[in-house]
């Protein structure tokens, strides 16, 4: 715009080009991260089973909190892999007016991802936990089809989910502050490193 502007008083279309002389000055700040560690001493503090799942959803798989709160049950097989089991992102839950699932933000954003196995059976142990909360409900249970579900079966929207994590980052100074996404970014950078990728 600078560019066409500067034509146009040049060629004495405008009197005055509407654009500021000086650009406005970019910050930028670089984004913490943990390293292996901390997210494995990070995970063990945290006792919300909700809060504990997506956390290390995002630090084993590098999820955004969009695309954890966009699984369902069916998006999981045990015996995939020879057993070692497999977890499927296709979708992730947005909120717009109410909660919406949504295609994921790229294209190779859909994508099939390996289980560990404390992974495994702590998402085992959550189907349970699913299930029991259902039968506590005596037939009020409003079953959203999410694999991540309040205890009345109604999904956990990003910006609870947000909050549960702040809350908890408050709680537990010792760990260097970084946002839910760092989490990503941190497990994205330790699997880079492990895997001898070009960063």
């Amino acid at each position: 715009l600078k560019t066409a502007f500067s034509y146009a008083v040049e060629w004495g279309l405008l009197l005055k080009s509407p654009i500021p002389r000086e650009a406005p000055k970019s910050t930028s700040e670089e984004r913490a991260i943990w390293d292996e560690k901390t997210m494995l001493a990070a995970l063990q503090t945290m006792t919300d089973p909700t809060l504990h799942l997506a956390v290390h959803l995002s630090m084993i798989l590098s999820l955004r909190v969009g695309e954890i709160l966009g699984l369902q049950p069916g998006d999981i097989d045990f015996d995939a892999a020879d057993g070692r089991g497999t977890i499927t992102v296709g979708r992730s839950l947005q909120r717009t007016e109410k909660a919406a699932l949504k295609k994921p933000k790229t294209k190779k954003s859909s994508r099939t991802l390996y289980l560990t196995r404390p992974f495994k059976e702590e998402l085992l142990a959550w189907l349970e936990k699913l299930r029991q909360d259902e039968l506590a409900m005596d037939g009020r249970y409003r079953n959203c089809g999410q694999l991540f579900r309040l205890p009345n079966g109604m999904p956990v929207a990003p910006e609870a989910l947000s909050k549960w994590y702040r809350t908890w980052r408050a709680e537990h100074p010792e760990f260097e502050k970084i946002v839910f996404h760092g989490l990503r970014h941190s497990s994205a950078t330790y699997q880079l490193i492990e895997s001898g990728g070009n960063i």
